[in-house]
């Protein structure tokens, strides 16, 4: 089934449920009003049913969490509202932590050092909610993966301070079961990413230091160790947005790396150690782009990109070949310039 976008639109309280077909027309749009103005974050997953993509809203200001799906058509058909949340959750990351098949969040209370494991019921009510104590308030960036390779998913806390990076899992309760520790992390990384870039069916990150022009490929063993580490070097300091996806249709995970300065996006992959192995560089491109998200789109097996022009109102699809190079760019006008967060469902 091909992804779908959700556009939330904060100052006109709607959100419009949106698809394309195979050439990145838009062939679907759906308008639901009546949304708050005051969601924070936005998160998908399958929490709900594990082939049933939904949001969970995050309503700081009121500390309250709804669950919400849609029909085959964009129309919203399930809202459930959970209360009683606390309003100081600074970061929340969804995965499958406790390995039920559906998804979970973590939220990450930096003030308390607290981190809850949250899971939902098959109508969006929250059945799940184990709090772990004595969680470092310095965590910067926290990123889910199977890292480990159980078949769950596991979360690496980056604490820039200390040069330290946690593998830390959860059993079938989310009470926190595994937590190790790797030092000597730089201070420098600027934006980390998730996926399978190596091909060993397991999570790895891309690390990319803009000081340095360098990007780590890092993986972990069973344990949470860090087992691989290769440093690409020649990297551009002026690479903006770095996105994640099945670009090329190799079964991994690939980068697309787009330079706002230069108008350009490469396409870049890695070999089984990590060391970089693909870079395409596609020119021409609008320096103007405010939003990029990822997904299958056109339904082809493969990642595309969605690229949002908030200026121009306008939204390009756009995939690529196997060797990275654009072979579908399709524009479709008439976009608000008012959306406020793109989700990929």
């Amino acid at each position: 089934m091909a992804s779908k976008v959700v556009l939330y639109d904060k100052i006109a309280g709607q959100a419009d449920f949106v698809g394309f077909d195979a050439g990145g027309v838009m062939n679907l749009d759906h308008t639901n009003s009546g949304w708050r103005n005051t969601w924070d974050p936005i998160n998908a997953g399958a929490f709900t049913d594990p082939g049933f993509r939904t949001l969970v809203l995050y309503d700081r200001i009121a500390g309250q969490a709804d669950v919400v799906g849609f029909d085959a058509e964009g129309v919203m058909n399930l809202d459930n509202t959970n209360s009683g949340w606390r309003n100081t959750w600074e970061i929340i990351t969804a995965g499958d932590f406790v390995g039920n098949g559906k998804s979970q969040l973590v939220l990450y209370d930096r003030i308390a050092g607290q981190a809850d494991v949250v899971g939902f019921d098959a109508s969006g009510a929250m059945n799940l909610d184990h709090t772990n104590l004595g969680w470092r308030n310095t965590w910067d960036v926290i990123t889910a993966g199977d890292f480990v390779g159980n078949g769950k998913s596991q979360l690496v806390l980056y604490d820039r301070i200390a040069g330290q990076a946690d593998v830390v899992g959860f059993d079938a309760n989310g009470v926190m079961n595994l937590d190790h520790t790797n030092l000597g992390w730089r201070n420098t990384w600027e934006i980390i990413t998730a996926g399978d870039f190596v091909g060993n069916s397991k999570s790895q990150l891309v690390l990319y230091d803009r000081i340095a022009g360098q990007a780590d490929v890092v993986g972990f063993d069973a344990n949470g160790v860090m087992n691989l580490d290769h440093a690409n070097s020649g990297w551009r300091k002026t690479w903006d947005v770095i996105t994640a996806g099945d670009f090329v249709g190799n079964g991994k995970r690939q980068l697309v790396l787009y330079d706002r300065i230069a108008g350009q996006a490469d396409v870049v992959g890695f070999d089984a150690n990590g060391v970089m192995n693909l870079d395409h560089t596609n020119s021409g491109w609008r320096k103007t782009w405010d939003v990029i998200i990822a997904g299958d789109f056109v339904g082809n097996g493969k990642s595309q990109l969605v690229l949002y022009d908030r200026i121009a109102g306008q939204a390009d699809v756009v995939g690529f070949d196997a060797n990275g190079v654009m072979n579908l760019d399709h524009t479709n006008s008439g976009w608000r310039q008012t959306w406020n967060t793109l989700v990929t469902l």
